[in-house]
């Protein structure tokens, strides 16, 4: 005891675990009702966990994924077919990431797919140099190798169709 209870922890953690087991149905929905009631605290308490078993939420992550992996690449299949420019966004993002990792870089800035989409959306629906109307790439003006800190500056990007892309790359690669 503690001086302030009138029972020991392991008297009322007894206690609980006797109340739970005569009525478990009703501890669910209170609990469910106090998580419905409290979600700023309930997403706390979720992150503080997680924080504190890093380990066990891998391996609870990895077996789900395991045992639904068909399920999760079909909702990613929908998710991406009804977000198709979010979708393009975070590819987009995902690529520069690798890019810049690849290149021993620092990722200098996180760019949300909000600020992606923006960016896009910014750029000319034709190509810069030939003005083609094809599919189109992300350049960066100055490329990513000689200024990762350009990665996402909208002023160093423009859209290229593959062919001018191509192009423009063998031309940088070769100087």
């Amino acid at each position: 005891m503690d001086g302030l209870a009138p029972r020991c922890r392991v008297c009322v953690s007894e206690y609980g675990k006797a109340r739970y087991a005569s009525s478990p149905e009703r501890r669910k929905k209170q609990t469910r009702e106090w998580r419905v009631n409290n979600p700023e605290q309930e997403r706390e308490n979720v992150r503080k966990w997680k924080a504190a078993n890093r380990e066990r939420v891998s391996e609870i992550s990895q077996r789900w994924y395991a045992a639904n992996s068909e399920r999760v690449i079909e909702n990613s299949r929908r998710w991406r077919m009804a977000n198709p420019k979010r979708s393009k966004a975070l590819d987009w993002i995902g690529k520069i990431h690798r890019r810049i990792r690849g290149r021993g870089s620092e990722v200098l800035s996180r760019l949300t797919s909000d600020e992606a989409m923006k960016i896009l959306d910014n750029l000319e629906d034709k190509c810069a140099t030939c003005s083609g109307v094809g599919p189109f790439e992300i350049d960066h003006i100055t490329p990513l190798r000689l200024a990762p800190d350009l990665a996402y500056e909208p002023s160093n990007l423009q859209r290229l169709c593959v062919p001018c892309h191509k192009a423009k790359t063998k031309s940088e690669m070769s100087k």
